[in-house]
């Protein structure tokens, strides 16, 4: 059985570190290769409200790994504190 993992990042750790040809973002995905990745990026539209699906998902999977960079990323509208997508994974 493949280990579920979900990848959690903002869109900057793509580019960085910029003076590497390689970025955070590749050697993370690299490290769950043979593994079920699932990240945000790939969520198809659906007709559930992205905080939902998102939710559904990391609760899915068997392994969170959170990329934390520089920037806040997309916040989750109507969320109570303010609170960004990434963070919402995290929790």
């Amino acid at each position: 059985m493949k280990l579920k993992v979900f990848l959690s990042y903002t869109s900057e750790l793509a580019k960085y570190p910029e003076e590497e040809n390689y970025s955070f973002l590749q050697g993370a995905i690299d490290g769950a290769r043979g593994c079920d990745l699932t990240e945000m990026k790939s969520f198809p539209a659906q007709s559930h409200p992205p905080p939902e699906v998102c939710e559904a998902k990391v609760s899915g999977c068997d392994v969170y790994v959170g990329l934390i960079g520089f920037q806040w990323g997309s916040n989750v509208p109507d969320k109570t504190p303010k609170m960004s997508y990434v963070g919402l994974e995290y929790e």
